[in-house]
């Protein structure tokens, strides 16, 4: 039997640049109760609090500083036990694209409800029972989000957001604006099936909404009114007309009471004298409401933590083993399992989920597989005269750089803004514990960088050929093993601007500039010999240069140009004068290759931590 408590809720952040910087108020003074049961809406105006206090309940307030008291069933939060109580249904529903509706919902279980307590056949049970209850019978069998066709609508998709989270049987359901980009039928069926469950199941539902219709404000049985953070009205939905009757504001005949409440709390800041109105006003309903709870403290019932019983805080010694220290005691009272599944169990989960996604998207696939087949054919036919003498060595030189490029960005840029996509959508899962990121990590590796590979080397392996370079196995060989560590190197590298940057438009200007300080210390825009000392070190870091050096080595040594004496050109005797002028002898081949992987390898690990750092917030809790 759920029950949520808090008490005086003060909320600050920081605004302003250094010295100006100063603390400004989110929250102020907020209080209140909500039962099992209970469907409680968080109204106000943009700005005034709704989504900051929607996080403060839910624990996903990261930065700031938080004042008050949250408890739980009477007791201070425990963050892990916690988080397995609560779904959140965030305002962007984030499915993923060529699965459907039963798919998602299997996927889920399979990787959120615990394999021990839960066999195959219950998880299948668990998800037919959960597609029923939200009515979503008739396209079960339908994408969610559609490749070619067109996926379900705006309300389905809302209801399957919200049925991935009720997965795990959670007592309390968090909705950030879940009516947001719905028609108003379909806002009223969505929130009238939460209703249903909340009633039916025994839990708790508090959305944050913005403007619904009164139908929608009715089905809700109880309301927060905030308005610059502070507490206008809490309590039932039926009363808050008498409610505002009494202080004064009568609701106008006709009119949405959810739109008149906003509109009283409002600033209006058309003229100097409607905001100085409007300011009175709703400081009037701040006295109103006070004066209110002063004269009837039991419409906001607090229960005080039981005396003698300890708090519990979360301590984590690795992300198999979860630990519960007594605050008090100081000694461990519980352990538990932090996973649902083993690791193996929820890799093959993660990797089933995302090759079925993919061929049955074949998009990514196709769009790899004609860019190699086309540059192939173009760099292939372009270099097919080998030429002679000089001609020949320039050719070889200017086509090695240009399979060196085509190894960076045709690579790196078309996969940032799939991996960016898997990361968000890993975010959400891994709010909840779904799975590890190690796993998430080797899936997305194991999915996309083969299809990466493959098409890669088609390109490079026509290009050999077509381009006339040394017809020797070992040569070849020792071509496609250098590439391959250059391959790992721009997929470990899109791979971390994915991780760290926020936005698709930020990973997209970020990489570009990274990637051509690579090339212009990459050995053939500017020879290696004459690079100031202070910029030398450039090229040390630049798996460019490693790749475009074991190349050129591979390729020109044991090579001879035909050079004639009557010609009034320069001429280069063998490759290894090439080699020599361009200053890329330096390292070896079997040096560049080490170099490459173990760029590749910092890359990875890079990627990886900087995803655990953000999928691991510091969050604030009180």
């Amino acid at each position: 039997m759920p029950s949520l408590y808090f008490k005086d809720i003060n909320y600050y952040i920081k605004i302003g640049r250094r010295k100006k910087k100063e603390w400004k108020t989110i929250l102020k003074d907020v209080s209140g109760s909500i039962e099992e049961g209970d469907m409680v809406a968080i109204l106000g105006s943009s700005g005034s609090g709704k989504t900051t206090l929607l996080n403060v309940l839910s624990g996903r307030i990261t930065t700031g500083k938080l004042e008050g008291e949250v408890l739980y069933n009477g007791k201070k939060r425990v963050p892990y036990l916690f988080k397995k109580e609560i779904a959140y249904v965030e305002q962007d529903d984030l499915l993923f694209s060529a699965l459907t509706v039963k798919e998602t919902f299997s996927y889920s279980a399979n990787l959120r409800l615990d394999s021990k307590d839960y066999p195959p056949e219950e998880k299948k049970c668990r998800v037919d029972t959960l597609i029923n209850s939200l009515r979503l019978d008739k396209v079960k069998d339908s994408i969610v989000v559609g490749v070619k066709n067109r996926g379900i609508s705006g309300g389905e998709r809302k209801r399957v957001s919200i049925g991935v989270e009720l997965l795990s049987d959670p007592h309390m359901i968090m909705m950030d604006e879940p009516t947001s980009g719905l028609d108003s039928s379909s806002a009223e069926t969505f929130i009238n099936l939460v209703r249903k469950i909340t009633r039916e199941n025994k839990k708790i539902s508090i959305a944050s909404i913005h403007q619904p219709s009164a139908r929608v404000f009715n089905l809700f049985d109880k309301v927060i009114l905030l308005s610059g953070g502070e507490i206008i009205y809490f309590g039932p939905v039926d009363k808050s007309i008498d409610y505002f009757s009494q202080a004064g504001f009568r609701i106008p005949e006709y009119e949405n009471p959810a739109d008149y409440f906003i509109s009283l709390v409002t600033v209006d800041t058309e003229s100097p004298e409607t905001t100085e109105k409007s300011v009175e006003r709703i400081e009037t309903l701040k006295t109103h409401w006070k004066n209110y709870l002063q004269k009837n403290p039991e419409n906001l019932v607090y229960n005080e933590q039981i005396p003698g019983e300890s708090r519990s805080i979360q301590t984590t010694t690795n992300e198999d083993q979860v630990t519960y220290v007594s605050e008090d005691a100081g000694v461990v009272s519980r352990k538990g399992r932090a996973w649902s599944n083993s690791w193996g169990k929820e890799e093959y989960i993660l990797l089933h989920r995302s090759w079925k996604r993919q061929l049955r998207d074949k998009s990514v696939i196709t769009s790899f597989m004609a860019s190699g087949i086309t540059t192939m054919l173009l760099i292939g036919f372009t270099f097919f005269n080998p030429g002679v003498g000089f001609a020949q060595a320039q050719n070889k030189i200017g086509l090695i750089f240009l399979i060196s490029v085509n190894m960076l960005f045709p690579i790196v840029m078309p996969i940032l803004p799939i991996l960016i996509t898997e990361r968000d959508i890993m975010l959400r899962e891994r709010a909840s514990r779904a799975y590890r990121v190690s796993t998430f990590m080797f899936s997305v590796i194991l999915t996309m960088l083969p299809i990466v590979i493959l098409s890669t080397l088609i390109m490079l392996t026509g290009i050999y050929f077509l381009a006339k370079f040394q017809y020797l196995a070992y040569k070849y060989f020792i071509f496609i093993g250098i590439s391959i560590t250059t391959i790992l190197c721009s997929f470990g590298f899109a791979l971390l601007v994915s991780a760290v940057s926020s936005k698709v438009e930020v990973a997209a200007i970020v990489s570009p500039l990274i990637l051509s300080i690579f090339l212009i210390y990459g050995g053939n825009l500017v020879n290696s010999n004459t690079i100031p000392a202070v910029l030398g070190w450039l090229k040390y870091i630049s798996y460019v240069y490693y790749t475009y050096s074991a190349l050129m080595q591979n390729e020109f040594t044991g090579r001879t140009f035909e050079c004639s004496s009557a010609a009034n050109t320069a001429c280069y005797p063998n490759g290894e004068a090439v080699l020599t002028a361009f200053g890329l002898t330096q390292v070896s081949i079997g040096l560049c290759a080490i170099l490459n992987l173990v760029i590749a390898f910092v890359f990875f690990v890079s990627a990886y931590l900087a995803i655990r750092f953000k999928t691991k917030p510091r969050y604030i809790w009180i």
